[in-house]
């Protein structure tokens, strides 16, 4: 919503309320002036519509009529998706080997901020999340002392983080996705981590029980603010989630007494984790629906793809057994 604030005022107009031709107006703006890509701009949209949806329903502003449900903004939007989406440049894959290094030498764990990194790839890499997504999110919670001194978490209403059984027994973390590419008022998304990953030979459910606990975050705020190195409950901005995985990649590879690889590491980037799980999938069998429901990317569909979704405990299990392709090739 801020982008449109940003622009109106540029241009000396009154923002609200929002006409469907300043819509249409902004968007070009961005596109030609700014050059940003069709999906970050309608996404700029959805913030519009989500924003009139909560007046009238919230509010109690019933006549409100929403602009962005105008029908030459949704012809423009479907127009501006198709024609004019810029050419990709998500980063490449890297294989199971180098992300499992990295989960065992990339991060100082002994401390808040070591925890804190190797958690956040863990979300970008096994819950394939976007970095914009992954920093929004919100973390409610308490921390209670059992009567045999055990520290319990409980995850309250309305946060994003939830620790979960699922039907087989093992705990996963269920992810609200509510800020993303993709998503909107109408179409939610939720990300499922499982508990254990044989091929990474990583916890995620006990690395982000233990993060809290060391770190104990606000809660209310969000998951991914960055702990400061040494003062104990500082926190800041996310930061640069590139940086941090490129420097996780080079300490790995020093501790294991490997070279870096110039050529992995200039491809290293934020898009990395969700990729290469996507890779891994793939590389194991999964087919593309699946993989494009794990991480949220969008699908040309028929009609009937629309009365069913990819079940959670498939989710889950695709990515706690992923590897088995590399397992066979080391196998011989």
């Amino acid at each position: 919503r801020a982008a449109f604030k940003a622009f109106a005022e540029e241009m000396h107009l009154r923002l609200l309320p929002l006409h469907p031709g300043l819509i249409m107006d902004a968007a070009v703006f961005d596109l030609t002036g700014k050059d940003l890509d069709s999906t970050t701009i309608n996404l700029r949209v959805n913030a519009m519509w989500d924003l009139y949806n909560y007046a009238k329903i919230h509010l109690g502003v019933a006549g409100l009529k929403n602009p962005c449900r105008d029908v030459e903004v949704l012809v423009f939007s479907k127009v501006l998706r198709g024609n004019y989406k810029k050419r990709s440049k998500a980063r490449e894959p890297v294989t199971i080997l180098i992300c499992a290094v990295m989960m065992r030498w990339g991060w100082d764990v002994r401390r808040p901020l070591g925890k804190w990194g190797r958690l956040r790839w863990t979300f970008l890499n096994l819950g394939m999340l976007r970095a914009g997504a992954t920093n929004a999110l919100i973390i409610m919670y308490s921390i209670t002392r059992a009567q045999n001194g055990d520290l319990i978490i409980t995850y309250e209403e309305g946060s994003d983080i939830h620790v979960l059984p699922s039907d087989d027994g093992h705990l996963y973390i269920e992810v609200n996705v509510d800020s993303d590419k993709n998503v909107n008022s109408l179409n939610r998304r939720k990300a499922y981590i499982p508990d254990f990953v044989e091929a990474l030979d990583v916890h995620p459910v006990e690395m982000l029980q233990d993060y809290l606990l060391a770190a104990q975050p606000p809660s209310g705020g969000r998951l991914f603010a960055k702990p400061h190195r040494s003062k104990t409950g500082v926190f800041s901005k996310p930061g640069n989630a590139s940086y941090d995985i490129k420097r996780a990649y080079t300490r790995s590879c020093q501790l294991a007494g490997e070279p870096v690889d110039d050529k992995v590491l200039s491809l290293l980037g934020t898009h990395s984790g969700r990729k290469s799980l996507a890779q891994w999938l793939w590389n194991d069998g999964v087919c593309r629906r699946i993989i494009a429901d794990a991480g949220g990317w969008f699908l040309k569909r028929d009609a009937v793809d629309l009365y069913f979704r990819t079940a959670r405990e498939t989710i889950l299990n695709a990515v706690r057994n992923v590897g088995a392709a590399f397992r066979r090739s080391i196998m011989g």
